[in-house]
């Protein structure tokens, strides 16, 4: 799923879906693997999956330009809030 080619973008994405796993306190291994994956698809690599969820301070969060990515994001994000 190529979105956009920015990987600041591409990590911003993921850590929106982050932090609504985490806004519960509780993270369950199906949400783990789901946005794992997300990631992958994003094009980002084990060590950019592992800097936004460590490291998140360390990128500059923007929000998705496009309609299209806002739109895949939404699906991304409701997807994640079925599994809680």
């Amino acid at each position: 799923m190529e979105l956009t080619k920015d990987k600041n973008a591409k990590k911003s994405y993921l850590m929106t879906l982050m932090m609504l796993q985490e806004v519960d306190n509780e993270t369950a291994a199906e949400e783990e693997m789901f946005v794992y994956e997300v990631g992958l698809s994003l094009g980002l690599n084990d060590a950019d999956i592992k800097q936004v969820k460590e490291r998140p301070y360390e990128i500059t969060y923007t929000l998705p330009k496009s309609q299209k990515e806002r739109m895949n994001l939404f699906y991304h994000l409701m997807f994640l809030m079925k599994m809680k």
